[in-house]
């Protein structure tokens, strides 16, 4: 049975590509990936890639492992070497580096036949999750409350719109809880040419990446926080349908809360 693992976490030398790049290594790299108010992500040598942060979470490093251990014949993710604090009590994430580009920067270069072949192998995906993990019932994998973007408090004022939410909507919007990345955007995703490739038949490697809001959540949590993220601009939200399934009365729902939240 997967446990999670206490910090700090090293995996043994015999699961790693390499040494584990040690804190000055780390700090050396030029590689910058993503820059963001409390967390950076590196690129550190050729094997690994580095979170590392006060927004950096815990729970991350977790939802990798346990991805790993359960689903690693199902979902393609970045495999977690170590995972610790430093003396600053900021938290560093290592991960293996995955070759591709994110899908939001293909999109528009990619005939029909390619993307029908991506949104195959991300239903085969989703469907492996929702059938190996049906059974299982918890809030997250750490047993603590779910941390989609949309349940992070803010620094509004006080709103009774709140007190509605809280009051109801457990109960409208309820179902079967199924395993969730709950960031399925195209930014998340990324897609690899294998060797197998050519241009009368696709061959892509696809991984999902960010799994820090994953957790158990509402079977329709996926399609619903995907839905207020919609630029309605392109052929995405038409082909996300063909991956995962349309929840159009609970979407609606979650954007008018989101929105509430946010804007």
């Amino acid at each position: 049975m997967w446990t999670p693992v206490e910090l700090p976490y090293f995996r043994d030398t015999y699961g790693l590509p390499a040494p584990l790049p040690t804190t000055d290594e780390i700090m050396a790299s030029m590689t910058l990936l993503k820059d963001r108010l409390g967390q950076k992500m590196l690129r550190v040598g050729q094997h690994f890639v580095v979170k590392y942060g006060q927004d950096t979470s815990e729970v991350e490093g977790h939802n990798l492992l346990f991805v790993e251990h359960n689903l690693h014949n199902i979902v393609c993710a970045p495999r977690l070497y170590a995972m610790y604090r430093d003396a600053d009590d900021r938290l560093f994430l290592i991960m293996k580096f995955l070759e591709g580009e994110y899908l939001d920067g293909l999109w528009k270069a990619l005939s029909d036949d390619e993307k029908s072949h991506i949104m195959s192998r991300l239903k085969d995906m989703f469907a492996g999750c929702t059938l190996y993990l049906r059974l299982v019932s918890t809030a997250a994998l750490t047993k603590a409350p779910a941390n989609s973007v949309a349940f992070i408090p803010t620094t509004k004022k006080y709103s009774y719109k709140s007190d509605f939410y809280e009051r109801h909507l457990s109960r409208v919007l309820s179902g079967h809880r199924p395993f969730s990345h709950s960031e399925n955007y195209r930014k998340n995703i990324m897609i690899h040419k294998t060797n197998k490739h050519t241009p009368e038949k696709c061959d892509y490697i696809v991984a999902l990446v960010d799994w820090e809001y994953a957790g158990w959540y509402p079977s329709y949590w996926d399609y619903a926080i995907s839905f207020t993220h919609f630029h309605w601009d392109d052929d995405w939200p038409e082909r996300f349908e063909s991956f995962l399934e349309p929840w159009p009365a609970e979407a609606a729902l979650v954007r008018m809360f989101y929105q509430e939240i946010f804007f």
